[in-house]
């Protein structure tokens, strides 16, 4: 072999070598890049197991049967209550062992359906419920699923204490996740037949199958309501926040005599209905909170329009359990009659582009609302509305009234309440109001200003047949606001002394002159002394650069 040969030889080994050892890289890079992806997303749902596990009420044991036994050659389980008795008595320990194997494994396959990782299957399912399992997770990625409301019935307990069977009927809903995208959604009451044997030490799933699969109707009956348009146009009201204690704080410690002070004032202003925000996750004493503040409002002959969810903006199915506790809980206040309509989320249309789950959209969050609201009929038998600043005509299927919140001129805010009524269902304009931050640029507003566009506001709704709550009670001087935003500290319609601003006749139905130009162009009087700052430099600057330069005295020669 000649040098020029054996040069070119180990030029081409070398580039052998190159290319192999580029693509072993590339290949363990995108091997490294499927298992981080697959170690993101299986921390995920251990999260989201963790947080559910947390979440109280998830099963709950009815009456056990009398008798059960097998229908021959079936394999399923028949029950025939009050007819004799169960051949021994299940121990509470044993009835607590069971509800923990079987919350678990429902857990883990809501694991498994999310992450792709069917490995723990089999700590919880054995035989025929193992392999279904596995059918239904196989191919399976990022698959939401979320159940709740269990009520199981006991229909049989072996007399070695080694089997039971039970029939479970529960909620579940289910989607894939595209993106933020979900698709495929169903929610639906499912029933099932479950066998579960102790095998050691350890209860698990041996055989289950499904006797029922029922989805909810499409939409709501509103014939309950039928004069619901006529009460809604009557509302005159305000949205409530406290001024001690403004927004989540109003939950926390006790503010009974503030709030009956204030809904006194509101009846007194001439109306007749308040909003309120209830916090969510829900503070410990909230259903004791809410109804003091209904107490409070029955009082004083005030409506109460609960607005639930305040603050929240995730919209993960994983969070439904919680979301449906909370309508429990708060169920037996949510039904009495000082509350006039439910809304379930404010300005739910401003959340879809911001959720927590990433390019969340309205697909994700229409089914959210739409499955929660068909829950809160089994909680209240008030009407059910969302807050939307852009009414949507699938989400609004889901609900008995629309609302619109809008805080633009009165002629766009007039067209928004006429495109609302054109869905067919009653409308109510739940937010309008305007600022008096009197240095607020580009668009500081003076009292009178806020006078006259809410008189414009009062005329529109009044035009168009729909009643009106205005933004807000108070100017809130003190405690937190949304975003640190200073103007939400000027939407009051009285000042923070309580003493009222001129809006107050305006919501009275006084008329309110308009806003003379003089008064356009004294608000930006604050601006004068910055105005007389500039125009004083720019004359200096002016006058130096006009002044002939003065020559040098001493120069060298």
């Amino acid at each position: 072999m000649t040098t020029v040969q054996l040069k070119r030889a180990v030029w081409l080994l070398t580039l052998l070598l190159v290319t192999a050892a580029c693509w072993l890289s590339l290949t363990l890079l995108d091997t490294l890049f499927v298992r981080s992806q697959q170690a993101e997303v299986q921390n995920s749902a251990l999260n989201i197991l963790q947080e559910r596990h947390a979440q109280p009420g998830q099963l709950v044991w009815l009456p056990d049967d009398g008798v059960a036994n097998r229908a021959a050659g079936t394999g399923a389980i028949t029950g025939a209550t009050g007819t004799g008795a169960l051949p021994r008595p299940m121990e509470p320990f044993t009835r607590d062992s069971v509800t923990s194997g079987y919350r678990l494994g429902s857990e883990e396959l809501s694991y498994a359906l999310y992450s792709g990782d069917a490995s723990g299957l089999p700590s919880y399912f054995q035989e025929g419920a193992l392999q279904d399992a596995l059918l239904t997770t196989r191919g399976a990625f990022h698959s939401e699923y979320s159940d709740w409301d269990h009520r199981l019935t006991l229909h049989f307990y072996a007399p070695d204490g080694g089997t039971v069977a039970f029939t479970d009927r529960y909620w579940y809903a289910q989607g894939e996740a595209d993106g933020g995208r979900l698709v495929a959604t169903r929610v639906a009451r499912r029933t099932v037949d479950v066998v579960m044997a102790l095998d050691d030490g350890n209860w698990r799933v041996h055989h289950w199958r499904v006797l029922a699969d029922d989805a909810p109707p499409d939409a709501p009956n509103r014939t309950s309501w039928p004069g619901l348009t006529g009460t809604l146009a009557a509302v005159r009201g305000v949205n409530y926040q406290a001024r001690g204690a403004p927004f989540a704080a109003l939950w926390s410690g006790d503010h009974a005599a503030e709030v009956d002070g204030d809904f006194a004032r509101v009846r007194a202003l001439g109306l007749n209905t308040v909003r309120i925000f209830v916090p969510y996750p829900l503070p410990p004493r909230a259903l004791e909170t809410l109804n003091t503040l209904l107490d409070s409002a029955g009082r004083h002959h005030l409506r109460v329009i609960p607005t639930l969810l305040d603050g929240y903006t995730g919209y993960r199915l994983a969070d439904l359990p919680g979301a449906v506790q909370m309508l429990v809980t708060l169920g037996p206040a949510l039904s009495r009659p000082e509350v006039l309509a439910v809304d379930l989320k404010n300005e739910a249309d401003l959340d879809a582009p911001r959720a927590e789950s990433p390019g969340a959209d309205w697909t994700r969050l229409r089914f959210f609302l739409g499955v929660l609201a068909g829950q809160a009929r089994a909680s209240t038998p008030r009407p059910l509305t969302v807050g939307l600043t852009q009414p949507d005509l699938l989400l609004t299927s889901a609900f008995d009234l629309v609302t619109v919140h809008s805080y633009a001129a009165p002629e766009r805010l007039e067209a928004a309440l006429r495109s609302a009524r054109g869905l067919g269902v009653p409308v109510l304009l739940e937010e309008f109001g305007y600022h008096t931050q009197a240095n607020r640029l580009p668009d500081p507003h003076t009292e009178h200003e806020q006078a006259w566009q809410m008189g414009r506001v009062r005329d529109a709704a009044q035009r168009q047949g729909v009643g009106w709550l205005v933004w807000t009670l108070y100017d809130l001087p003190d405690g937190k606001v949304p975003g640190g935003r200073q103007v939400e500290r000027h939407l009051g319609v009285l000042r923070a002394d309580g003493s009222p601003k001129p809006a107050v006749l305006a919501l009275q139905g006084q008329p309110v002159p308009p806003v003379s130009v003089a008064e356009r162009l004294s608000k930006w009087r604050f601006l004068l002394p910055v105005m007389v700052v500039m125009v004083g430099g720019l004359g200096a600057w002016w006058w130096r650069r006009r002044r002939p330069p003065v020559p040098k005295t001493g120069a060298p020669t």
